[in-house]
């Protein structure tokens, strides 16, 4: 009676693999899908970047660490707060953050003024450096005459 079961077992086991692996389901109506597709989403890069003028409702915040279920980088405007000055801000899209993660380095206030000077400091190449990552020359003494420097070919010869 064993010897027969274990002839059996293979077959049986055979066939409801064949069965799970070949199935092939109904497929699902339109109106029933959960997503709409992905034509009609706007790539990241064709959204202006939102700026805000207040800290607090109505503001602008940008998420620094990928966190609190979006993305490093993006922008939400706050819609609202609770729990206080521990608690937490409610931002678009159904998100939150914590007040207190501010100095934590996960999210920062993101607003027009500061938006300026940044533009400013990148359109005069930087206050410190002396173009892309440089540093800048140091200041010439009063009445010296500061040399031009020397072709690298004329030094050669």
């Amino acid at each position: 009676a064993t010897g027969g079961a274990a002839r059996v077992a293979p077959r049986v086991a055979a066939a409801m693999q064949d069965v799970y692996t070949s199935y092939v389901g109904r497929e699902v109506p339109a109106h029933l899908r959960r997503t709409g597709g992905f034509q009609n989403m706007q790539s990241v890069e064709s959204i202006a970047p939102a700026v805000g003028t207040t800290k607090g409702i109505g503001g602008v915040v940008e998420i620094l660490k990928p966190k609190y279920g979006c993305l490093k980088g993006q922008r939400l405007r706050v819609i609202g707060e609770r729990g206080g000055p521990t608690g937490m801000w409610q931002l678009e899209e159904n998100k939150t953050v914590p007040k207190p993660h501010e100095k934590e380095g996960g999210w920062r206030w993101v607003l027009r003024r500061e938006e300026a000077e940044d533009k400013s400091s990148e359109t005069t190449g930087g206050k410190a450096t002396g173009g892309v990552g440089f540093p800048a020359p140091p200041p010439a003494a009063p009445g010296v005459p500061v040399a031009p420097a020397a072709p690298a070919e004329a030094s050669q010869a």
